[in-house]
């Protein structure tokens, strides 16, 4: 693009890290104007950072009309609300996982993005398939690989939070936290491969976190393919290697691995795939490749292709975005009838 396209941050305790990740690319389609935090401090402190404007109150960027794009970085809960205001203020989005908890929401507001030409992008899922997940549906047809049979995915980290009143102390706004906070980049990918979850069941425990709710879990699915798995979530693992999002896939013909086992010749930013078939020599690697690719990263170069291009959401974007939150509904009444019981 021939210039940097003006955005400001909207939620300052995550998106300081993101901040930090456009401020630091010399090669950035965007350059940040303003950092915008209901807590003053915290959107002070970043914008000394940054050299740029601190604003409290969100409506201030919404009426700039020399701020075109946003990266919206609040609660899932009620975000369809708040990103309908930016939208019909003419802003593009750029927002994160999980995108809401209200499926009808997500697709309304959606669906207005599309009515009104306005650019929504998440990191997960993405709006443009990532290479690995490209790679994983080019082999099943190349490999002939046969129908998917099972898959398991797990992901983890190590995090000692208390509790401090916010949503991720209620069960309600955050249904099986590391399911829906960490297990939700797996859902969204294996959604995106194998198509719509048909049902799910979930075992989860608190093993040391000082907050109310869940810190391990494991969520099964039923896929209406035929296919079942699993995803393994936890916040209470420290190997040196989190947020791996591993992955195995197994079908009639062959089982794909992704970034899977002790070894690790890549760092995050891209996937380690094999695929394994059955030969006459017994076990045979059909193909290996490392991919510079994260299925979970914030593509900021297709955002702002996208605005450039005006580009608002597909009909097919809008489905994987509400495939994912039909899932975490499922998962929260899951979890009601554990507490329940």
């Amino acid at each position: 693009m021939s210039s940097q396209i003006p955005i400001a941050i909207i939620g300052c305790k995550f998106g300081v890290h993101l901040a930090r990740e456009l401020q630091a690319d010399a090669d950035s389609p965007f350059r940040i104007r303003a950092v915008c935090d209901l807590n003053a401090a915290l959107a002070n402190t970043l914008a000394e950072e940054l050299g740029v404007e601190a604003v409290t109150d969100y409506r201030r960027i919404l009426a700039d009309k020399s701020i075109p794009a946003v990266v919206l970085l609040t609660s899932p809960e009620g975000r369809a609300k708040l990103l309908h205001e930016m939208i019909t203020a003419g802003k593009d989005v750029m927002t994160t996982k999980p995108f809401e908890i209200d499926a009808v929401a997500a697709r309304w507001v959606l669906t207005e993005a599309r009515h009104l030409g306005r650019v929504v992008h998440l990191n997960s899922p993405s709006a443009v398939i990532s290479d690995d997940l490209r790679t994983i549906l080019g082999w099943e047809k190349q490999y002939d690989l046969g129908r998917p049979a099972y898959f398991y995915g797990s992901v983890h980290a190590s995090y000692h939070e208390m509790s401090d009143g916010s949503w991720y102390d209620d069960h309600l706004k955050c249904p099986a936290p590391p399911i829906f906070r960490l297990g939700i980049y797996l859902i969204n990918d294996i959604q995106t491969l194998w198509g719509v979850n048909r049902s799910v069941r979930l075992l989860e425990t608190r093993l040391r976190t000082g907050r109310p709710t869940a810190d391990n879990a494991i969520l099964s699915l039923k896929m209406e393919n035929g296919a079942v798995g699993a995803i393994a979530a936890s916040f209470c693992v420290n190997d040196g290697d989190p947020y791996r999002n591993s992955l195995q896939l197994s079908y009639e013909r062959g089982t794909i691995y992704r970034s899977m086992g002790p070894q690790r010749t890549a760092s995050h930013a891209h996937s380690d795939l094999q695929l394994v078939q059955s030969s006459k020599g017994g076990r045979h690697v059909a193909a290996s490749l490392q991919i510079r690719s994260d299925a979970h990263k914030y593509d900021w170069s297709a955002f702002a292709e996208s605005i450039e291009r005006r580009e608002s959401p597909s009909f097919e974007y809008v489905d994987r975005i509400v495939r994912g939150i039909e899932t975490v509904d499922k998962i929260a009444k899951a979890e009601q009838s554990l507490l329940v019981t």
